[in-house]
């Protein structure tokens, strides 16, 4: 259980005693980053407002704590420092030289990825990929960036080229291009993060029916199919999988929207669409002015603006319903009115 930080935001790990009076202070992202999702969710379930200041204080504890200044996140902040309970340290190439030499500090450099600009070549694991990708998905939602889709399409291509097994219909943790292990390492359950496995599934679903990408769709299929026993016997620990297969099974929405993403009119259709518990959707944007927009996608084939104004297509297998461009219209069709 995590403990909930009143005053600075965000979550703790645990507390450290039985009343639950005192956390231990380590904070992690990635309880934090599923957290705020689960509390965004129940504020658009309950219309709770106490949900909502959740998941507003948790992600704003984030930017204000966990974000790096050169970009991306911190995966933790640590309980304690100054030798107590662990201390971080950070390497330049010459502090490791003066430590074990020049020679040797360049393979100890190479080793662990330690640059003069602090940059490192690493990609990763089957989970980074699948995280990656959903968080660009998300990225394209929010600002209409076609850059961020086609970037989650080509890792998507990649993820399947490393990962996924055919011979034994299974996605791996680790890569081709990995050293060979003794066996390779196969997670299937999901704990505290959802397993690497789940959300490729997950990804692939949704790039699947936004890119109709047929292949991405089966492999989904089949890796569900594999832990369908499992599933039935250990829900508890499969519970990313378990929403990957409500997202197959419930036919989700296709939304493609139109319009500029700076226009108070596409801002209000955007609202109506955040604010509907609408789980099971893809949504593609196409923004006139961006030129990275992939308006190469079926989706978006033919799907242009009314009279000139920011406009909504809801979608069920390609085949749109009439495209709306007031929130009263749009609110009615994802209700299903």
């Amino acid at each position: 259980m995590l403990f909930g930080d009143s005053r600075g935001g965000g979550f703790h790990r645990y507390a450290t005693d039985n009343n639950w009076l005192v956390p231990h202070f380590e904070k992690m992202l990635y309880d934090n980053a599923l957290l705020s999702r689960v509390y965004l969710h129940a504020y658009l379930v309950t219309d709770k407002q106490l949900f909502r200041c959740v998941a507003e204080e948790t992600i704003d504890y984030v930017l204000r704590e966990m974000t790096a200044p050169g970009g991306g996140f911190f995966s933790t902040q640590d309980a304690d420092s100054e030798g107590m309970e662990g201390k971080y340290y950070l390497w330049t190439p010459d502090e490791i030289f003066d430590v074990v030499g020049k020679e040797n500090g360049q393979i100890v450099a190479d080793y662990f990825s330690v640059t003069a600009d602090g940059k490192a070549e690493l990609d990763g694991y089957l989970d980074d990929y699948a995280m990656v990708i959903d968080g660009l998905l998300t990225l394209h939602e929010a600002t209409f960036g076609g850059e961020w889709l086609r970037q989650a399409i080509t890792l998507a291509r990649i993820m399947v080229e490393q990962f996924w097994d055919e011979a034994t219909g299974a996605f791996y943790d680790t890569g081709e291009r990995h050293e060979n292990l003794f066996v390779r390492p196969q997670s299937t359950f999901d704990s505290a993060l959802p397993s690497g496995a789940s959300m490729a599934i997950m990804v692939l679903l949704k790039l699947g029916r936004l890119t109709d990408n047929h292949k991405f769709e089966q492999i989904a299929a089949r890796a569900l199919r594999s832990v369908r026993e499992l599933m039935l016997q250990h829900p508890l620990g499969f519970s990313n999988w378990l929403c990957a297969l409500d997202f197959y099974l419930s036919e989700p929405r296709q939304i493609a929207i139109i319009g500029s993403i700076d226009n108070p009119a596409t801002s209000a259709l955007l609202h109506t669409l955040r604010t509907t518990w609408l789980p099971n959707k893809v949504v593609a944007a196409y923004d006139p002015a961006d030129p990275t927009s992939v308006s190469e996608l079926k989706l978006l084939e033919n799907r242009g603006m009314i009279n000139n104004q920011p406009t909504v297509y809801v979608c069920h297998r390609y085949s749109c319903q009439k495209p709306v461009t007031d929130s009263v219209s749009l609110s009615a069709q994802l209700r299903g009115d």
